[in-house]
Parts: C-alpha cells; sequence; structure tokens
C-alpha cells in the first residue's frame, strides 16, 4: 500500500491506480494469512507475510490452507522525513509463491477473454516478484495540527506517489507494471476534508504471452494505458461525493479507447 491511491471508496476506482496490477496473480481478493512486523526505529520498519494461495470469498479457508500452496512476502520500508516536515515512505517487496500455476496464469482481475484462457495446460511453479512503493509529501498544510478530526490520519497536503513491479514473463500475463500520480489530501479554499488526485497507470503484457496469442491469430497491444482524475468532496463527515474521469486504452487491438466519466455517493454508517 502507498500513502495516497489505495482507498476505492474515496480515491481512485481504476485497478491499477488502486494497487499494483501484479499482486493479483500472487494472492486472492480474500485469503488467510499470518502477518509480522519489526519497527526498529521512526524511519525503519520490516513487515512478514505468509498466506494461503488458494484462498476463496465463499470458502472458509481452512480446507486450502494446509496444503503447501504458499505464498511468501517480505517487505522493507524506509520513512524519512524532508526538511523535519515532509513525510515520505519508500518500499520494496519480494513476494514469491509455490502454487503451482497455469503458464501465463489467467486471473478474473485480469480482463482477458474467456476463449483465451482455454489455450495454455503447461504447469509451472515458483513464481516471483520484485515491486516498489513510494509516496512522498510535496507539502504540508502549515495548520495542519489544528485541523480537528486529522488525529492518526495522513496530513493535509500535496503529495506524489508511485508503483512499479516486475514478475516473470513465462508465467504471467502482466511481467511489468508502472504507475504515478499527484493527489491531496485537503481541496480548495479551506476544504480540509476533500480529497483529489490525477494517475497514470501501465501495465505491460508479457511479449510470450502476446506471442502466443498470436498463433491464435489474437493479437495485443504491448501496454494497457490509463489516465484517471478525481475529486472528493465531503458533504457531512458521513457523505462523501466523487466525480470522476478516465482514460482507458485496453491491450486487446481490437478494441478501441474508452472515455469514462462517473460519479459515486459514499455513505458511511
Amino acid at each position: 500500500m502507498t500513502n495516497f491511491g489505495n482507498d476505492g471508496r474515496f480515491q481512485f476506482t481504476y485497478a491499477g491506480l488502486a494497487n499494483n496490477a501484479i499482486i493479483f496473480d500472487f494472492t486472492p481478493y480474500t485469503t488467510l494469512g499470518c502477518l509480522a512486523t519489526w519497527t526498529p526505529n521512526k524511519k525503519n520498519s520490516v513487515l512478514f507475510l505468509i498466506s494461503d494461495a488458494d484462498g476463496r470469498p465463499d470458502k472458509s479457508g481452512f480446507d486450502t490452507v494446509f496444503n503447501g500452496n504458499t505464498v511468501y512476502c517480505i517487505q522493507y520500508t524506509f520513512s524519512p522525513t524532508i526538511n523535519k516536515k515532509l513525510p515520505g515512505n519508500y518500499r520494496i517487496i519480494y513476494a514469491h509463491s509455490t502454487k503451482p500455476i497455469t503458464n501465463y496464469r489467467l486471473e478474473d482481475k485480469n480482463i482477458i477473454p474467456i476463449n483465451i484462457k482455454k489455450i495454455f495446460i503447461q504447469k509451472k511453479c515458483n513464481n516471483y516478484s520484485l515491486l516498489v512503493n513510494f509516496d512522498q509529501y510535496l507539502k504540508v498544510n502549515s495548520n495542519n495540527d489544528k485541523i480537528a478530526q486529522r488525529h492518526n490520519k495522513p496530513p493535509v497536503g500535496i503529495l506524489l506517489f508511485g508503483r512499479a513491479g516486475w514478475t516473470p514473463k513465462d508465467r504471467n500475463t502482466i511481467d511489468q507494471f508502472y504507475s504515478i500520480g499527484i493527489g491531496s489530501y485537503g481541496g480548495f479554499r479551506k476544504r480540509y476534508y476533500d480529497l483529489w488526485g490525477i494517475g497514470y497507470a501501465a501495465t505491460h503484457i508479457s511479449w510470450t504471452f502476446r506471442k502466443e496469442l498470436k498463433k491464435h491469430k489474437i493479437l495485443f497491444n504491448n501496454f494497457e494505458h490509463a489516465f484517471e482524475a478525481f475529486y472528493n468532496a465531503q458533504l457531512t463527515p458521513a457523505l462523501h461525493f466523487t466525480v470522476n474521469t478516465q482514460i482507458i486504452r485496453p491491450p486487446q487491438t481490437s478494441r478501441g479507447v474508452a472515455l469514462v466519466i462517473n460519479s459515486r455517493l459514499q455513505i458511511d454508517f
């Protein structure tokens, strides 16, 4: 996670700006796991994660958690503060999965036509990935400590954030991922509880995967490109309204560029 861009209720809705698209090839959306952290000081921390690679939202998890298909993850975070007032976080993550996978694993999160999912049957195991991400404040509101209800929340201010990831091209549909953006906790004219963000994401489709598809006369571009901008306004502490614009060029050459304009109302009870 980063300090901006992980909350689908109030921030970006495009999957590649809500998170790193590569992680869906390693861990299910819902799974059992065990997490431990070690924080020797305020600037450094290490996270260890072990989780079930077969988790499903409609199962308890205990049926599969001991079958040996496991994801191991370690994350190191460096959290400096520039000029004593601009906090940031810089992370490097290594993930490893022992689950035997279908060659070019195709998760439901990846928008791939159903007929393509029937092409590959070769089994491989020991999938791995290297991920990095960061968030760095560029400006913090000088009155942040005096703003009500901001305790234990990110400071009001503008920050830069980004993600990248790499994984083997011979067993994953997505072998590279990059995103970057700028956002703010706090809006215009002292609207301290609003949010806004502008981001770009590029999802690279494995060349070996695209080469196999070409044999079946299915053509893919190198990347899926996406741009998104949103503004989230707090109407009351329990009511938020968001306007959002996305421009997406999908990897399938048979599909055109999509322009999406939408709004959403978030009500907390």
